[in-house]
């Protein structure tokens, strides 16, 4: 339709958000933003391997770290909390929580994932 301006489904409205995305990507994993959503985006290796992802600023957001993990419980997936700011704690209602600095520094997808399961079996929420 002539003027009317769909915006671009991949285009992330956070800096944050976006960042994340871009650091996975580099690590070949496939990234997809997801708005209505517990969750912020979905990144998969393969199909039987996706991550849900949840970027939140501080460690107040319990509730909706609860939720993304219901639906990976449902969906036998990884959740993943991204935290912009470092943080002591491994989970947050019961999802890993990998703080930004920490996501920076992972070399690959083998390094997260193990990150990931460690977090998710020594964390509690």
């Amino acid at each position: 339709m002539e003027g009317v301006s769909i915006p671009d489904p991949e285009a992330p409205e956070d800096e944050l958000v976006g960042e994340v995305i871009e650091i996975l990507s580099m690590m070949g994993l496939h990234s997809e933003v997801v708005k209505r959503s517990p969750f912020d985006a979905i990144s998969l290796e393969t199909y039987s391997r996706m991550l849900f992802l949840g970027v939140v600023e501080d460690m107040s957001r319990a509730a909706r770290a609860a939720a993304i993990k219901s639906i990976c419980d449902v969906l036998l997936q990884t959740p993943l909390v991204v935290s912009e700011r470092d943080t002591d704690k491994e989970t947050i209602g019961g999802c890993p929580v990998i703080p930004v600095g920490l996501l920076r520094a992972t070399r690959d997808q083998d390094d997260l994932i193990r990150t990931i399961e460690k977090r998710a079996a020594g964390g509690h929420s």
